[in-house]
């Protein structure tokens, strides 16, 4: 009878740790969008005596060379910065203007006068978010789990809006606890520009060296007071994050903030 060939143990251990691997694989669910790089949309507007456009290109240039596709989208309307081309396809997505609790405001023209912006809100409780070119976080239930950062550069915004008018709800509870964001942040006083501009650089510098997301706020907060002697609320920061979280490598965000 001839002899039984039997594989060498260890390929018998490769050939399993395959099989394991694959189905490993095979359970993994789908991602809900995919683009190769990941987006990452900063957005900023010229205001009177208000540079936030600044700010905006300061980030933006901070996160060259991190792997994500970057865009300065200046000048959109809330409706169109919370479109399936901008934050439901983003992984980071970053906003610097006028806000208030509640809510943010957006140019939606370079001469941003009071007949061309627009307004996002959290969440209304009288039954619109205010029509046109307006939005609300609360008409995305779970559409931004693609976003790994989502930043409320503007005065208030980590704060809850009035109860029963348009600016009811918190921008940051709502994007995080309603919208799965991973990582989200606003701020809970008045925050001031020119300051804002080096608040983006150092946001910028620390998230492409590769720190957790919530020291790199943190930090960006710090570095304002070192500049300017007083942190011009930039130091305010209230957010939502995951411990450990990085940009880096550039990649989409998890599942979702857990509700």
């Amino acid at each position: 009878m001839p002899p039984v060939l039997r594989p060498h143990r260890g390929l018998r251990r490769i050939a399993l740790a395959i099989s394991v691997l694959a189905l490993l694989l095979s359970a993994q669910p789908a991602a809900a969008t995919e683009y190769s790089p990941p987006w990452a949309d900063i957005f900023g507007s010229s205001w009177t005596n208000l540079d936030t456009t600044e700010s905006a290109g300061r980030l933006y240039d901070q996160l060259a060379g991190t792997g994500y596709a970057r865009y300065k989208d200046l000048n959109k309307s809330a409706h169109i910065a919370m479109g399936t081309a901008y934050a439901q396809s983003d992984a980071i997505w970053v906003t610097f203007g006028h806000a208030n609790k509640g809510t943010i405001t957006y140019c939606n023209t370079p001469t941003c006068d009071t007949n061309t912006y627009s307004w996002l809100y959290a969440n209304s409780s009288v039954g619109s978010c205010g029509g046109g070119s307006n939005d609300c976080l609360a008409n995305y239930p779970s559409s931004l789990d693609d976003i790994k950062l989502m930043v409320f550069a503007g005065c208030h915004t980590g704060q809850d809006g009035a109860p029963g008018s348009l600016r009811n709800g918190n921008l940051v509870d709502l994007a995080a606890l309603y919208d799965h964001v991973d990582d989200v942040f606003g701020f809970t006083a008045l925050v001031y520009w020119p300051m804002g501009n080096d608040y983006a650089t150092f946001l910028g510098t620390e998230l492409a060296a590769g720190s957790t997301v919530d020291y790199a706020v943190w930090k960006a907060g710090v570095e304002v007071k070192n500049r300017w002697l007083d942190p011009w609320g930039w130091d305010t920061s209230y957010g939502h994050w995951r411990t450990n979280d990085k940009i880096l490598p550039a990649s989409y965000g998890l599942t979702g903030w857990p509700s």
